[in-house]
């Protein structure tokens, strides 16, 4: 190997554009492995939410099918029963609607940039 002084200016270059195109592929290797470690945690953390949100759903439903049985017995009144448990969900829409931003939309987009600006060596949890 030679010493210092007895590289060529054009040997030195060469040099340096072989050493920065190696360090520029290995930056963006670097940087695709995290970002596909970032994604699958994302897609992870997202696919558990939709699960649960299926399992909410179907108690919900049945829940609301017992809830309006229940009430049209109570009043001796299919239409009656049904009816408040609608009511009930119209009112919770409204009430949905108002606070949307704050208890929904807020929580989605800080868990995103969590997601994007967490070291992937960090512990992920939900």
């Amino acid at each position: 190997m030679k010493r210092n002084e007895e590289y060529t200016a054009a040997e030195m270059a060469e040099k340096i554009r072989i050493e920065m195109t190696d360090y520029v592929r290995l930056k963006m290797n670097l940087t695709k492995a995290d970002l596909v470690g970032k994604l699958a945690v994302a897609i992870g953390k997202l696919m558990s939410h939709v699960l649960l949100l299926m399992v909410f759903f179907f108690s919900l439903l049945f829940a609301s099918f017992f809830a309006g049985l229940f009430l049209s017995e109570a009043f001796d009144s299919t239409l009656k029963g049904f009816g408040l448990v609608a009511v009930f969900y119209g009112l919770l829409f409204c009430l949905m609607v108002l606070v949307k931003r704050r208890l929904i939309q807020a929580p989605i987009a800080n868990s995103i940039v969590s997601i994007i600006y967490t070291d992937q060596d960090e512990k992920h949890e939900d």
